[in-house]
């Protein structure tokens, strides 16, 4: 039985064809893109509220690097007891995004400066920290406990009580049952 070759098409060059820029803009090509994870549990320091840092989201991201840490540093100003003193922790940059406050009666604006890398971001983040006199605040990688889950320290509290509330109702209930029996007892050797 003669057998005949097996015919493909072959795919089309596309290597010469111009890519469109209204379909993939360059800068989108070459901006990194990262998401940021929130730690709720550390310290805030002197200049941040904590009660505000737990109404923020979990994380930042993703989305592009500039845009991301333009949402975490505006969110430390948002959360700050007076936003000057977030201000006055940053440095005006270039080419950057826009971060906004209100203190001194007046609407201030500040541009972040031009973000090349993640590392970058995360470097610019752990300094900002460190200037507001806080724990780490931002991180890479999510922060084990916060997300949909208790701090650890407050899991095992929890755990605590509840085991201590388990404990106190069973040894009522053996001293109950006790009781019973120690009163079937007598009754039962008064009957007899």
């Amino acid at each position: 039985m003669p057998t005949s070759p097996s015919t493909s098409t072959p795919e089309p060059d596309t290597s010469s064809v111009p890519l469109d820029n209204a379909t993939i803009p360059s800068a989108a090509l070459q901006a990194p893109t990262v998401c940021v994870y929130l730690n709720k549990y550390g310290k805030v320091g002197p200049h941040l509220d904590a009660r505000r840092i737990q109404s923020l989201p979990d994380h930042f991201g993703p989305g592009r690097a500039s845009s991301v840490l333009q949402q975490c540093v505006q969110a430390c100003v948002d959360c700050a007891h007076n936003q000057s003193s977030v201000f006055s922790c940053l440095k005006p940059g270039h080419g950057g995004e826009l971060i906004s406050a209100h203190f001194e009666q007046q609407h201030h604006t500040l541009t972040l400066p031009a973000v090349n890398s993640v590392t970058y971001v995360l470097r610019f983040l752990e300094k900002l920290c460190h200037n507001l006199h806080c724990d780490p605040l931002f991180g890479s990688q999510p922060i084990p406990g916060s997300y949909g889950h208790e701090k650890p320290g407050k899991v095992m509290e929890s755990f605590g009580k509840v085991m201590e509330i388990y404990f106190t109702n069973l040894c009522n209930r053996i001293m109950f049952n006790q009781v019973l029996n120690f009163g079937a007892g007598l009754r039962i050797g008064y009957i007899a």
